[in-house]
């Protein structure tokens, strides 16, 4: 499995969303910020722009897309190789933008031929909904509650406002089950929706902190069948021994589409609601060695998350297994700390615990369940 020490963060999103705009503004605004910027260009443009018409030369959808996903892959991983080179020669700091990733495909494949598809590549959906990517921002398309501004002056763009609408769905459920997913809704002020694209970079790159902003609600009832698009991926987390109160260290195994990508994270407590974070990647055999310096005080955490998009919000609904066997909770992660929350309808909250240190993992594998 391939592992990144180059951030690579991919900007998605449905047609007429201003990808092109935004990714122009990003590489502006984070080169002044002391990154190198490499970019993956749109790989299906690119191709088509070649002169490729896949209907005049024969080939089915299914064939078409495997040359886009092949070239995707190709191209990211020869701008991870000199980007990485870059970074060993101790130059500025490397960061690869996308113009869609490898999951983009999705949203024109059936399921199951994409699955069997990226396994074939060598790049298996856990993989690219893991460690592949850093983050993944989509750009709602102005179809999708800006009628208004759709257009269609891009020569490749030819979706009325209501096929685009179901592209955008597409291409967002496509990336749900990725850790670090944001959404950033369409905007009459495009000025006001590029800036709030960088904040989010910022979020995840950790610029000026990593901050981590999260609401979490204590969850009564839900039905799993009204969730829009979701995706499950099993969750078994451990805590390194800590002498600081305030900060915690641990691992992660993330199962998802059968494969396991692994995690080490430290995270210190600076509010309610508010921790900064620090998190990485790390192989196997990392995680191997490690398993042995786990706190035998503390309880593994085993939950199914459920990953899914309301209403241009990413949520994480997890159902707890073993120990804590019957718990249910739903988190949020915010950009800013006065953002509003709505809930789904498919989900009944008891009530909101962001604030409450009890129902916190690391509270959770250390004292187990709160009785009130």
């Amino acid at each position: 499995m391939l592992e990144n020490k180059v951030p690579m963060i991919v900007l998605t999103g449905g047609p007429c969303a201003g990808k092109t705009t935004v990714l122009s503004y990003l590489r502006q605004k984070l080169e002044e910020m002391g990154y190198t910027v490499f970019t993956v260009p749109e790989m299906a443009t690119l191709i088509l722009n070649t002169g490729i018409n896949p209907t005049s030369i024969g080939l089915s959808t299914k064939e078409f897309q495997q040359i886009i996903l092949e070239s995707q892959l190709d191209f990211e991983d020869m701008i991870l190789d000199l980007s990485g080179q870059v970074q060993s020669k101790g130059k500025k700091q490397p960061l690869i933008i996308c113009d869609r990733g490898a999951m983009d495909i999705l949203a024109y494949m059936e399921p199951l031929e994409f699955k069997e598809l990226a396994e074939s590549l060598g790049a298996p959906m856990g993989e690219l909904l893991g460690s592949r990517y850093q983050g993944v921002i989509h750009l709602r398309s102005a179809a999708v509650g800006l009628e208004e501004a759709y257009n269609l002056d891009n020569p490749m763009r030819h979706e009325t406002a209501e096929e685009a609408r179901t592209k955008d769905a597409a291409v967002c459920n496509a990336w749900c089950g990725h850790s670090h997913l944001r959404v950033v809704p369409a905007m009459a002020d495009f000025a006001a929706k590029r800036q709030r694209v960088l904040e989010e970079v910022c979020a995840i790159l950790g610029i000026p902190a990593p901050l981590e902003i999260e609401r979490k609600y204590l969850v009564a009832n839900f039905n799993l069948a009204q969730l829009p698009g979701f995706r499950k991926v099993e969750i078994v987390q451990h805590y390194l021994q800590s002498n600081e109160p305030n900060t915690e260290e641990r691992i992660r195994k993330r199962v998802q589409a059968g494969v396991a990508t692994y995690y080490r994270a430290t995270k210190v407590l600076l509010r309610p609601g508010v921790r900064s974070e620090r998190e990485h990647p790390i192989s196997a055999d990392e995680y191997k060695r490690l398993r042995a310096l786990v706190d035998r005080k503390a309880k593994a955490i085993l939950k199914d998350r459920y990953c899914f998009v309301d209403r241009d919000q990413y949520f994480e609904l997890d159902l707890f297994r073993g120990e804590f066997e019957g718990l249910a909770m739903l988190e949020i992660e915010l950009t800013s700390e006065g953002q509003e929350v709505e809930i789904p309808a498919s989900i009944g909250i008891l009530k909101e615990v962001t604030t409450d240190p009890r129902f916190s993992n690391r509270s959770l594998a250390y004292h187990g369940m709160p009785h009130d």
